[in-house]
Protein backbone atom coordinates (compact mmCIF):
# COMPACT_ATOMS: atom_id res chain seq x y z
CA UNK A 1 0.00 0.00 0.00
CA UNK A 2 1.64 3.56 -0.96
CA UNK A 3 1.37 5.97 1.42
CA UNK A 4 -1.26 7.91 -0.84
CA UNK A 5 -3.36 4.97 -0.01
CA UNK A 6 -2.93 4.39 3.51
CA UNK A 7 -4.46 7.67 4.06
CA UNK A 8 -7.39 7.14 1.58
CA UNK A 9 -9.05 3.84 3.41
CA UNK A 10 -12.82 5.22 2.72
CA UNK A 11 -14.11 6.54 5.92
CA UNK A 12 -10.56 7.35 7.48
CA UNK A 13 -9.80 9.93 9.85
CA UNK A 14 -6.22 10.36 10.63
CA UNK A 15 -5.21 10.43 14.00
CA UNK A 16 -3.04 13.30 14.65
CA UNK A 17 -5.41 15.29 12.83
CA UNK A 18 -8.40 14.45 15.18
CA UNK A 19 -9.33 17.78 17.06
CA UNK A 20 -10.88 16.01 19.57
CA UNK A 21 -7.53 14.25 20.81
CA UNK A 22 -5.23 15.44 23.73
CA UNK A 23 -1.86 14.17 22.83
CA UNK A 24 -0.57 14.12 26.27
CA UNK A 25 -3.54 12.73 27.91
CA UNK A 26 -5.50 10.48 25.63
CA UNK A 27 -4.47 7.39 23.10
CA UNK A 28 -6.59 6.52 19.84
CA UNK A 29 -7.40 3.14 19.06
CA UNK A 30 -8.68 3.24 15.31
CA UNK A 31 -12.15 5.82 15.71
CA UNK A 32 -12.22 5.16 19.58
CA UNK A 33 -10.57 7.69 22.47
CA UNK A 34 -9.70 6.68 25.69
CA UNK A 35 -7.55 8.40 28.50
CA UNK A 36 -4.47 7.76 29.44
CA UNK A 37 -5.08 6.88 32.72
CA UNK A 38 -8.14 4.69 31.73
CA UNK A 39 -6.06 2.74 29.64
CA UNK A 40 -3.02 2.44 32.34
CA UNK A 41 -5.83 0.67 34.84
CA UNK A 42 -7.08 -1.46 31.84
CA UNK A 43 -3.66 -2.56 30.74
CA UNK A 44 -2.62 -2.56 34.63
CA UNK A 45 -5.72 -5.14 35.74
CA UNK A 46 -5.36 -6.97 32.68
CA UNK A 47 -1.97 -8.01 33.12
CA UNK A 48 -1.96 -8.61 36.75
CA UNK A 49 -1.24 -12.55 36.71
CA UNK A 50 -2.72 -13.35 40.29
CA UNK A 51 -6.12 -11.30 39.48
CA UNK A 52 -6.37 -12.85 36.47
CA UNK A 53 -6.11 -16.21 37.85
CA UNK A 54 -8.65 -15.60 40.77
CA UNK A 55 -11.27 -14.19 38.28
CA UNK A 56 -14.24 -16.80 37.54
CA UNK A 57 -13.04 -15.83 33.40
CA UNK A 58 -9.89 -15.06 34.02
CA UNK A 59 -7.82 -12.91 31.33
CA UNK A 60 -5.84 -14.17 28.14
CA UNK A 61 -2.59 -12.71 30.22
CA UNK A 62 -0.37 -14.24 30.97
CA UNK A 63 -1.67 -17.98 30.04
CA UNK A 64 -1.29 -16.89 26.01
CA UNK A 65 1.50 -14.35 26.17
CA UNK A 66 3.74 -16.70 28.40
CA UNK A 67 2.74 -19.74 26.96
CA UNK A 68 6.12 -21.56 25.89
CA UNK A 69 6.31 -23.95 23.25
CA UNK A 70 10.02 -24.05 22.93
CA UNK A 71 10.20 -23.13 19.11
CA UNK A 72 12.51 -20.84 17.48
CA UNK A 73 10.52 -17.38 15.91
CA UNK A 74 10.59 -18.53 12.38
CA UNK A 75 9.16 -22.47 13.51
CA UNK A 76 5.54 -23.13 13.67
CA UNK A 77 5.30 -26.30 16.20
CA UNK A 78 2.61 -28.40 17.00
CA UNK A 79 2.44 -26.52 20.16
CA UNK A 80 2.36 -23.31 18.28
CA UNK A 81 -0.79 -24.62 16.03
CA UNK A 82 -2.79 -24.39 19.33
CA UNK A 83 -2.01 -21.14 20.96
CA UNK A 84 -5.61 -19.45 19.84
CA UNK A 85 -6.97 -21.22 22.67
CA UNK A 86 -5.24 -19.44 24.95
CA UNK A 87 -6.95 -15.95 23.64
CA UNK A 88 -10.52 -17.92 23.72
CA UNK A 89 -11.05 -19.17 20.26
CA UNK A 90 -10.98 -23.25 19.63
CA UNK A 91 -8.68 -25.16 17.03
CA UNK A 92 -10.70 -28.35 16.15
CA UNK A 93 -9.00 -31.10 15.15
CA UNK A 94 -9.57 -30.38 11.20
CA UNK A 95 -8.36 -27.03 11.59
CA UNK A 96 -5.48 -28.59 13.19
CA UNK A 97 -4.85 -31.35 10.24
CA UNK A 98 -4.85 -28.57 7.90
CA UNK A 99 -2.58 -26.00 9.61
CA UNK A 100 -0.04 -28.39 9.70
CA UNK A 101 -0.60 -29.15 5.89
CA UNK A 102 0.27 -25.48 5.67
CA UNK A 103 2.99 -24.85 8.10
CA UNK A 104 5.58 -24.58 5.46
CA UNK A 105 4.14 -21.91 3.64
CA UNK A 106 3.26 -19.68 6.84
CA UNK A 107 6.72 -19.97 7.92
CA UNK A 108 8.10 -19.00 4.76
CA UNK A 109 6.00 -15.97 5.30
CA UNK A 110 6.90 -15.22 8.92
CA UNK A 111 11.25 -15.25 7.67
CA UNK A 112 10.53 -12.42 5.22
CA UNK A 113 9.66 -10.41 8.47
CA UNK A 114 12.54 -9.34 10.43
CA UNK A 115 12.20 -10.75 14.22
CA UNK A 116 13.55 -6.95 15.52
CA UNK A 117 11.42 -5.16 13.11
CA UNK A 118 8.35 -2.90 14.95
CA UNK A 119 5.19 -2.51 13.18
CA UNK A 120 5.15 1.43 13.80
CA UNK A 121 8.84 1.70 11.80
CA UNK A 122 8.04 0.16 8.76
CA UNK A 123 6.52 2.21 5.98
CA UNK A 124 3.02 1.39 4.84
CA UNK A 125 4.54 -0.25 1.52
CA UNK A 126 6.26 -2.32 3.25
CA UNK A 127 3.41 -3.54 5.67
CA UNK A 128 1.42 -4.89 3.16
CA UNK A 129 4.49 -6.69 1.42
CA UNK A 130 5.08 -8.07 4.34
CA UNK A 131 1.45 -9.11 6.16
CA UNK A 132 -0.31 -10.12 2.92
CA UNK A 133 1.66 -13.72 2.62
CA UNK A 134 0.76 -14.49 6.10
CA UNK A 135 -2.88 -14.63 5.16
CA UNK A 136 -2.54 -15.15 1.61
CA UNK A 137 -3.70 -18.82 2.13
CA UNK A 138 -7.62 -18.16 3.46
CA UNK A 139 -7.65 -16.27 0.38
CA UNK A 140 -7.13 -19.37 -1.91
CA UNK A 141 -9.94 -21.62 -1.67
CA UNK A 142 -7.73 -25.20 -2.50
CA UNK A 143 -5.90 -24.66 0.59
CA UNK A 144 -8.08 -22.39 3.18
CA UNK A 145 -7.80 -24.31 6.79
CA UNK A 146 -11.01 -25.22 7.46
CA UNK A 147 -12.65 -23.41 10.65
CA UNK A 148 -9.77 -20.99 10.32
CA UNK A 149 -10.51 -17.06 9.44
CA UNK A 150 -8.45 -13.95 10.01
CA UNK A 151 -9.30 -14.21 13.92
CA UNK A 152 -7.17 -17.61 14.27
CA UNK A 153 -4.58 -16.83 12.41
CA UNK A 154 -3.67 -13.60 13.99
CA UNK A 155 -3.69 -15.28 17.44
CA UNK A 156 -1.54 -18.25 16.06
CA UNK A 157 1.05 -15.96 14.19
CA UNK A 158 1.17 -12.89 16.93
CA UNK A 159 3.66 -14.81 18.80
CA UNK A 160 5.92 -15.41 16.42
CA UNK A 161 6.39 -11.94 15.48
CA UNK A 162 4.71 -9.70 18.47
CA UNK A 163 6.30 -6.82 17.73
CA UNK A 164 4.82 -7.02 14.39
CA UNK A 165 1.65 -8.64 13.68
CA UNK A 166 -1.36 -7.15 15.05
CA UNK A 167 -4.22 -9.32 16.19
CA UNK A 168 -7.64 -9.74 14.86
CA UNK A 169 -11.12 -9.71 16.83
CA UNK A 170 -14.31 -8.43 17.11
CA UNK A 171 -13.37 -6.29 19.55
CA UNK A 172 -10.86 -4.63 16.94
CA UNK A 173 -13.23 -4.70 14.07
CA UNK A 174 -15.82 -2.15 16.32
CA UNK A 175 -12.86 -0.13 17.11
CA UNK A 176 -11.24 0.40 13.25
CA UNK A 177 -14.56 -0.32 11.47
CA UNK A 178 -15.17 3.44 10.27
CA UNK A 179 -11.01 3.86 9.11
CA UNK A 180 -11.14 0.81 7.47
CA UNK A 181 -14.41 1.44 5.55
CA UNK A 182 -16.53 -1.07 3.47
CA UNK A 183 -14.37 -2.98 0.49
CA UNK A 184 -16.45 -6.16 -0.81
CA UNK A 185 -13.60 -6.61 -3.40
CA UNK A 186 -11.16 -6.71 -0.52
CA UNK A 187 -9.64 -9.87 -0.03
CA UNK A 188 -8.89 -11.12 3.51
CA UNK A 189 -4.64 -10.49 3.20
CA UNK A 190 -5.25 -7.11 1.98
CA UNK A 191 -8.13 -6.28 4.64
CA UNK A 192 -5.68 -7.52 7.65
CA UNK A 193 -2.82 -5.30 5.53
CA UNK A 194 -5.00 -2.41 5.86
CA UNK A 195 -5.94 -2.97 9.52
CA UNK A 196 -2.04 -3.21 10.37
CA UNK A 197 -1.54 0.02 8.66
CA UNK A 198 -3.84 1.66 10.42
CA UNK A 199 -2.60 0.26 13.71
CA UNK A 200 1.04 1.12 13.01
CA UNK A 201 -0.14 4.98 12.36
CA UNK A 202 -1.81 5.02 15.40
CA UNK A 203 1.29 3.47 17.36
CA UNK A 204 3.22 5.96 15.61
CA UNK A 205 0.95 9.16 17.00
CA UNK A 206 1.50 8.77 20.30
CA UNK A 207 4.72 6.89 21.02
CA UNK A 208 5.53 8.35 24.60
CA UNK A 209 1.99 6.94 24.98
CA UNK A 210 2.09 3.66 24.57
CA UNK A 211 5.56 3.63 25.97
CA UNK A 212 4.16 4.95 29.00
CA UNK A 213 1.38 2.04 28.57
CA UNK A 214 4.06 -1.05 27.78
CA UNK A 215 5.19 0.11 31.32
CA UNK A 216 1.80 -0.61 32.92
CA UNK A 217 2.20 -3.98 32.43
CA UNK A 218 1.56 -5.44 35.71
CA UNK A 219 3.67 -8.71 35.60
CA UNK A 220 5.63 -11.21 33.01
CA UNK A 221 6.53 -8.42 30.86
CA UNK A 222 7.04 -6.80 28.62
CA UNK A 223 4.97 -6.89 25.96
CA UNK A 224 5.04 -4.96 22.62
CA UNK A 225 2.98 -1.99 21.98
CA UNK A 226 0.94 -4.17 19.29
CA UNK A 227 -0.03 -6.51 21.84
CA UNK A 228 -1.03 -3.46 24.43
CA UNK A 229 -3.02 -1.87 21.86
CA UNK A 230 -4.53 -4.86 21.49
CA UNK A 231 -5.55 -4.76 25.46
CA UNK A 232 -6.78 -0.89 25.35
CA UNK A 233 -8.77 -2.02 22.06
CA UNK A 234 -10.27 -5.62 23.32
CA UNK A 235 -11.61 -3.34 26.50
CA UNK A 236 -12.98 -0.23 24.17
CA UNK A 237 -14.60 -2.65 21.67
CA UNK A 238 -17.05 -4.33 24.40
CA UNK A 239 -18.03 -0.69 25.76
CA UNK A 240 -19.95 -0.02 22.44
CA UNK A 241 -19.74 -3.07 20.32
CA UNK A 242 -20.27 -2.86 16.25
CA UNK A 243 -21.52 -4.84 13.93
CA UNK A 244 -20.26 -7.89 12.80
CA UNK A 245 -16.99 -7.99 10.44
CA UNK A 246 -17.75 -7.66 6.59
CA UNK A 247 -15.01 -10.12 6.83
CA UNK A 248 -15.62 -13.61 7.88
CA UNK A 249 -13.39 -13.54 11.09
Amino acid sequence: MSQDAATSVPGRRRAADDPRVNRSKDVVVGDRTVSLARAEAWVGRYTDGETSRSRTRPYAFPAYDTYDTGSHPDVLSDADLLAPVLLNVGIPIRAYYDLQGLRGDLEAALRRIPSTLRLEDAPPDRISDLVEPLYAVLDDRARKPRDVRVTKLSKLLHRKRPEFVVLHDRWVWTCYQQRLGQDATRTRARYMADLSCLVAEDLRAAPAAWDHLVGAVATHGPLSRVRVLDIVAWHLGQEDPAPPAPVDD
